[in-house]
């Protein structure tokens, strides 16, 4: 429980970005009894926790592997103060793994990203700038994207993304999302 930080919880909305053994600590209760605080009340099913659980090590050494492919569990929720990675994943990949550490190169990454998913998960038509195939593409500087969300300020959007086409429509542009609404979930051996 020392490791874990409230993103959402609609009971007590003081503690979203906290962590659970400070909340613990300033309420005067033990981690048990935050823990119940968080979860049991009302809407305690609607609350939400980051656990701080893998090293960064263990993330290098999976990147290297070549069947693991780049995506995220991240919830999309804005309420509270949601995992940075809904803000961060693709472009800390790049920044990072990519550009920095030379972990995967350019292309690697970005087939990790879309084409080795969508052939993994079944989604037809999409993951390939192919005739025929729907167009979801970013548009980035791979010199300067970079992910700037972090845990007390997650809904930072990212640096050197200047554009999104989602399904063929513009949903961002130059820093303005357009709210074209173009996206929508996608399930396994699903044609796109």
């Amino acid at each position: 429980a020392e490791a874990i930080r409230i993103a959402a919880c609609p009971d007590h909305r003081d503690w979203e970005g906290r962590m659970l053994k400070d909340i613990a600590a300033a309420e005067g209760i033990s981690l048990e009894d935050a823990v119940r605080g968080a979860t049991t009340g009302p809407r305690g099913k609607e609350t939400i926790c980051i656990q701080f659980t893998i090293a960064e090590d263990d993330i290098v050494t999976n990147l290297r592997h070549p069947l693991v492919m780049v995506g995220s569990d991240g919830i999309p929720n804005l309420n509270g103060s949601p995992h940075p990675r809904l803000f961060g994943t693709f472009p800390r990949i790049l920044a990072r793994y990519v550009r920095e550490q030379r972990v995967l190169s350019l292309e690697d990454a970005v087939h990790r990203m879309t084409q080795m998913s969508c052939d993994r998960f079944g989604i037809a038509n999409r993951g390939l700038i192919a005739e025929g195939y729907i167009a979801d593409l970013v548009l980035f500087d791979p010199a300067t994207v970079e992910d700037l969300a972090t845990y007390d300020d997650p809904k930072l959007e990212p640096a050197g993304i200047s554009k999104v086409i989602v399904s063929g429509r513009v949903a961002f542009d130059a820093g303005t999302h357009t709210g074209t609404g173009a996206g929508r979930m996608l399930r396994f051996r699903q044609a796109g």
